[in-house]
């Protein structure tokens, strides 16, 4: 409704769903008109030099009576010039057109961005000048509410529920100094604020904006406000327990993680991160209940069936290990530790192809993640393609030089190939980075056997046994070493 005492240009018109100040429009109809005014004056100066040159071109000279047969002929050679002209003239002014159409459309569009740029920018703009501006006292719950909920809006805060395992990947746009001042008022406001539901939904999103900007302290603030506002909050009380496990007080979010459970049985994020933390204890059974539970509540949670699946991939119950995490692909596919931890559990159990697979799609998804590039060349080498898991191997240790195992895993495919002084080189690497890799010192004797190094491979060999008594029965399996031993027992 206009107001009749409001000046014209503080009027506001509805435009698809959004309220925007009349000045807007009349400045973009103002801009085309004037576009299009030079666009015209533009064209006539351009055309008209050439309608001046065919009329002298055309009208004969005044003493035509006078004039000799060459120059008739020239005339009429002129004429029959002038009349192709126009043809050309057509083309260019088309061209000349289009360009201007293009031009114009072009310097529309930054327009259109310019004004919604300077709508989004001067509408929070607005809302802070008439908080800055108006008595606090004189300002309902409603106003209130409404006024905070619109920065809220502008300043991009809409998580009001965290994730306890992706909490890392923060990378926010969240407007800082808008956030810094949301709080600032928030805190003003507190005793006007009547509302509680309202005011309780307003600071948990708020104290989840300053946690994804590691504001620790002024989220927890607002957590525990949003609690004194609404103490059976559950959203509340999971971010609370979120930001307690940031700061690794895990006793304390484990409690709160199980208040929002009290308050919400569904709560699957706090199952997750309850899971979370006593996989952090290497209490795994009761991690696993927990993230079987989260599943239960939310069958479309990625992170939960990841988790279940990477944990039992390291209890070594690979079948069920790979259903969990072909189900957190199915729902995500785009969490390359996802396809990682796959292709452990399928190469655990001899599905190397498979397993193969599983690596490349971790490799497109983040090339350069090091584990996979690992897992590739393992795969390569259990292939046969000696070659191949060699360049593997390197790429893993361009990431990572202090990798032991994939030093390892190269001197293996040397051996394999025969090439016995360069797989030395690459155990002696593996062992000089962990000394007590005994699978490291247990192949450099092999190959030191294999070039008649016979003390170099006793003294390894015998180094691999002080480690992992169980390699003993492996040279015992091995003919050649064991005669070496017996004979120099």
């Amino acid at each position: 409704m206009i107001n009749p005492n409001q000046e014209w240009y503080n009027y506001e018109i509805s435009f698809f769903g959004h309220t925007i100040p009349i000045f807007i429009p009349l400045t973009l109809v103002f801009l085309l008109v004037l576009v299009l005014f030079l666009l015209i004056k533009k064209r006539r100066k351009d055309t008209q030099p050439k309608n001046e040159s065919k009329e002298s071109l055309v009208t004969p000279p005044s003493e035509t009576k006078d004039t000799t047969a060459s120059e008739l002929r020239k005339l009429e050679q002129k004429q029959d010039e002038i009349k192709k002209e126009p043809q050309y003239v057509e083309k260019d002014t088309l061209s000349d057109i289009h360009k201007e159409i293009e031009s114009l459309s072009k310097n529309i569009g930054d327009l259109n961005k310019r004004l919604s740029l300077m709508y989004s920018f001067s509408a929070h703009l607005k809302i802070i000048s008439e908080l800055e501006d108006t008595d606090k006292d004189s300002l309902n719950t409603i106003d209130i509410r409404n006024r905070i909920n619109r920065l809220i809006e502008y300043a991009g805060i809409n998580t009001s529920v965290l994730n306890p395992r992706s909490l890392s990947l923060k990378g926010n746009k969240i407007d800082d100094d808008l956030l810094k001042y949301i709080t600032k008022k928030m805190d003003e406001f507190d005793d006007l604020y009547k509302t509680v539901v309202f005011k309780a939904e307003q600071y948990n999103l708020i104290g989840c904006a300053n946690l994804l900007c590691n504001r620790h302290d002024d989220a927890q603030s607002f957590f525990e406000k949003a609690l004194t506002a609404n103490k059976n909050m559950a959203d509340a009380w999971h971010n609370k327990a979120v930001c307690l496990l940031e700061l690794e007080s895990r006793d304390d979010a484990l409690t709160a993680f199980k208040r929002a459970i009290e308050h919400d049985n569904k709560s699957y994020y706090s199952y997750l991160g309850i899971g979370l933390i006593h996989l952090e204890n290497n209490s795994l059974e009761q991690s696993l209940e927990f993230f079987k539970k989260a599943t239960i509540c939310n069958p479309c949670l990625p992170d939960a069936w990841f988790e279940a699946g990477a944990l039992l991939s390291n209890m070594k119950r690979y079948d069920e290990a790979i259903q969990h995490l072909n189900n957190a692909i199915l729902i995500d596919a785009s969490d390359e530790k996802a396809f990682l931890y796959r292709g452990i559990a399928l190469s655990a159990i001899g599905r190397h192809e498979e397993a193969f697979d599983s690596y490349e799609q971790a490799i497109r998804l983040k090339p350069d993640l090091e584990d996979a590039w690992y897992g590739r060349a393992v795969e390569l080498s259990y292939l046969g393609l000696q070659k191949e898991a060699i360049d593997s191997f390197d790429f893993a240790l361009s990431l990572n030089n202090q990798n032991y195992k994939a030093w390892f895993g190269k001197g293996l495919s040397y051996h394999y190939m025969q090439k016995h002084d360069s797989a030395i080189k690459s155990f002696e690497e593996s062992i000089r980075i962990n000394p007590n890799y005994a699978k490291a010192w247990f192949y450099a004797g092999l190959s030191y056997n294999a070039i008649n190094n016979t003390e170099k491979a006793k003294e390894s060999i015998n180094k691999a046994i002080s480690i992992d008594e169980r390699y003993k029965q492996k040279v015992m399996s091995v003919e050649g070493l064991k005669a070496l031993l017996n004979e120099n027992a």
